[in-house]
């Protein structure tokens, strides 16, 4: 593998480097030439477990293919689906010369006010003031309606097994 922009390369057990005749080897001091380079050391191999001189506690036939996973706490906001909305708002931002940016900003977010962010575009943003008002609201963050406890997803009890389920 080589980096990007440099001239070194990961071997898989030491990094070398072009010096524009040949690769070098870094040997963590130096570079060198590969011929006088050392060679790496071995790495240990794991020994294995002493076996124990009584019966060891039957294992399982199968390891579970699903794990339970936990997520943070679930939200639930104002964002609403709006791609039609969005579609026009941006046709009419394009037409307009950006005259209706916060809207076309509120639908493409799926903000629940951004009809009424149209409305008021049309009727206020020919002011400054009232365009900038207008794009502002558009870029807040939706409402929090709900919250709910973190989520964890269980494997469920039908068909393969591997469909979870989530408990709140």
């Amino acid at each position: 593998m080589t980096s990007e922009g440099t001239n070194t390369r990961w071997t898989g057990d030491h990094w070398e480097g072009w010096n524009g005749e040949q690769w070098v080897r870094w040997t963590g001091t130096d570079w060198v030439t590969p011929e006088a380079a050392p060679e790496p050391a071995p790495q240990p191999q794991p020994q294995p477990a002493p076996q124990a001189s009584y019966p060891s506690a039957p294992q399982p036939q199968q390891q579970a293919s699903y794990q339970p996973q936990m997520y943070g706490p679930g939200y639930l906001t104002d964002r609403s689906d709006k791609s039609v909305q969005a579609v026009f708002a941006w046709v009419f931002t394009v037409l307009t010369l950006l005259y209706f940016l916060p809207w076309a900003i509120a639908a493409t977010r799926g903000k629940s006010n951004s009809g009424l962010l149209g409305l008021l575009t049309l009727l206020l943003g020919w002011t400054f003031i009232g365009w900038i008002v207008l794009l502002v609201m558009a870029c807040q963050p939706h409402q929090i309606i709900a919250r709910s406890g973190p989520i964890v997803t269980y494997p469920g009890n039908y068909g393969s097994g591997s469909e979870p389920t989530a408990r709140y």
